[in-house]
C-alpha cells in the first residue's frame, strides 16, 4: 500500500512539475515580442526596446527631457536597463546619461570611440568609472544574441572629423523583421556604408530628419515600412520621397512612438 501511496504522490509532483514548467514556456513565449518605444522628444534621440526581460536603451535625449524620460521608464516598468548604447557624445543624444547610471542599475555601456571634449562627456565617463559598469569602446562590429533577438552595433570603420559622423549604428532583427537606428549620420558616413545596407522594415533617420547629399539614397536602398524621425522640422525632400515609397512616417515631436513587432 506504502508503494501505491508513494507511486501516486511522485507521478502528482512530476504532474505539477510539468504543468509549472508549460506555464512558465507559455507565459515566456507569449511575451517574446520586440518592442521598440521611441520617447516624445523634439530634435534630440531617445529610445527603449524591451524583450523578454531585456532593456536595451538607445541614447537619452537632452537634459531638458529629464522628466519624459523618467515618466517612460515608469511607464515601461523598467527596472534594469541591461544594454545603454550612446551613439555619439553630443547633448542631445547623450543628455541625461548621467541621471540615468545614477538612478537605474545599468549593465553596460556601449559608446563611440571618438572623444569630442566636452564637459557632458566626461560626466558620463566619470558617473560610468564611479558606478564600475562595464563600458564597451565600439571599435568593431559588437554582436548580442538574446533567444530570436540579433543586436549588431557598428562603429565608424574610420575616425571622421566631427561627433555625427561617428555615430554608431544598431541593427536589430527578430523574427524577421529588421529595425535600423542610426544615430546622427551626415552625407560622408552614410555615402560609405551605403553599399553594405539592405532593406528594413524600421528606420531611424538620420540626423533628424535634416537632408543631406547622401540621406535620399540610404532611404532608397533599405526601402523601410515605417520611418522615425526625432525632429521637429524634417526636410521636404525626405517627406516626399518617403511618401513615394509608401512608407509610414512617426514623429517624435507628436507623440510617443510605440511599436511591436511580433
Amino acid at each position: 500500500m506504502r508503494n501505491i501511496l508513494n507511486k501516486v504522490l511522485f507521478c502528482c509532483f512530476i504532474g505539477t512539475i510539468t504543468i509549472i514548467t508549460l506555464s512558465n514556456f507559455l507565459k515566456s513565449s507569449k511575451n517574446a515580442e520586440l518592442r521598440l518605444y521611441f520617447l516624445p522628444i523634439k530634435d534630440a534621440d531617445a529610445s527603449i526596446v524591451k524583450y523578454k526581460d531585456i532593456t536595451i536603451m538607445i541614447d537619452t535625449g537632452e537634459e531638458k527631457d529629464k522628466k519624459i524620460i523618467r515618466a517612460a521608464i515608469k511607464k515601461l516598468k523598467i527596472e534594469k536597463i541591461n544594454y545603454l548604447i550612446l551613439t555619439h557624445p553630443d547633448k542631445d543624444h547623450i543628455g541625461n546619461s548621467k541621471y540615468i547610471i545614477e538612478n537605474y542599475p545599468v549593465e553596460k555601456v556601449f559608446q563611440t570611440d571618438y572623444d569630442k571634449n566636452s564637459k557632458k562627456q566626461e560626466e558620463v565617463s566619470k558617473i560610468i568609472l564611479e558606478k564600475e559598469i562595464e563600458n564597451i569602446i565600439v571599435k568593431e562590429q559588437y554582436n548580442i544574441e538574446i533567444d530570436k533577438l540579433k543586436i549588431s552595433i557598428y562603429p565608424p570603420k574610420k575616425i571622421y572629423n566631427e561627433s555625427n559622423n561617428n555615430s554608431l549604428i544598431t541593427l536589430l532583427e527578430f523574427n524577421g523583421y529588421k529595425a535600423l537606428y542610426t544615430g546622427d549620420i551626415e552625407a560622408e558616413r552614410t555615402k560609405d556604408i551605403l553599399e553594405d545596407l539592405e532593406k528594413v522594415n524600421l528606420l531611424k533617420i538620420p540626423h533628424h530628419g535634416r537632408k543631406n547629399e547622401q540621406s535620399i539614397e540610404l532611404i532608397k536602398k533599405t526601402m523601410p515600412e515605417i520611418a522615425i524621425i526625432t525632429g521637429e522640422k524634417p526636410a521636404q525632400a525626405i517627406l516626399e520621397v518617403l511618401n513615394e515609397i509608401d512608407c509610414k512616417i512617426r514623429l517624435t515631436a507628436e507623440k510617443a512612438i510605440d511599436i511591436t513587432f511580433k
